[in-house]
């Protein structure tokens, strides 16, 4: 599949008309991680009074009780 790339907007004219451009680099002592695998879920009825059995994979179980 060819690349998928979201944009909005021309970013290289955005930036010739900027008033101010900030250049440069930092560094940040703390690290931000984002990573999440792929969930899953199976719900399966238990025909009582519209219970179901429920099987979660997830790495943040606390969500499956949320609702």
């Amino acid at each position: 599949m060819p690349p998928f790339e979201i944009s909005n907007g021309n970013t290289s004219e955005a930036l010739e008309a900027a008033e101010h451009v900030l250049e440069g680099s930092f560094h940040i002592g703390g690290q931000e991680h984002f990573y999440l695998e792929t969930q899953v879920c199976l719900a399966i009825p238990k025909g009582e009074d519209g219970e179901m059995e429920i099987f979660s994979a997830t790495q943040y179980p606390a969500y499956t009780q949320v609702r």
